[in-house]
C-alpha cells in the first residue's frame, strides 16, 4: 500500500499545509488576545462605573451629614437658649453652685406663687 492510496498528502502539500496550519494557528491566538484586550477593558469600564456609583453614594451620604449636624445644631442651641431662659439672673458661684442666697430666693418665690 502507498500513502497516495490512503489519501495522505504529498510532501509538496504536506508543506503548504503546514504553512496555512501555521497561519491559522497565529491568527487564532491573535484573535484570543484580541479577546482578552476587550475583556479587560469591559471590566475596567465596569469598575470606572462601579466607582462613579460609589462616589455619588458617598456624595449624598455627606450631604444627608451635613443637613442633620445642621439640625443638630439647632436643636443643641434652642436648648442652650431654653436653660439661659431658665436660669434668668442667676449667677453662679465661682465654684459653678448657685449661692445659698440665691437658692433661697428662688426657693421663696416659687412657695409665694403657690
Amino acid at each position: 500500500m502507498f500513502p497516495q492510496d490512503l489519501g495522505l498528502p504529498s510532501q509538496l502539500n504536506a508543506a503548504n499545509e503546514a504553512r496555512q496550519l501555521a497561519i491559522a494557528y497565529c491568527c487564532e491566538a491573535h484573535n484570543a488576545f484580541i479577546s482578552d484586550a476587550v475583556t479587560a477593558e469591559r471590566r475596567y469600564r465596569q469598575m470606572v462605573v462601579a466607582t462613579r456609583n460609589y462616589e455619588l453614594h458617598m456624595h449624598s451620604a455627606r450631604i444627608k451629614a451635613q443637613r442633620l449636624k445642621e439640625k443638630v445644631d439647632l436643636l443643641v442651641n434652642t436648648a442652650l437658649d431654653e436653660l439661659a431662659a431658665l436660669a434668668g439672673n442667676r449667677s453662679p458661684d465661682i465654684d459653678g453652685t448657685e449661692s445659698s442666697s440665691q437658692l433661697e430666693q428662688s426657693a421663696c418665690t416659687s412657695t409665694s406663687r403657690s
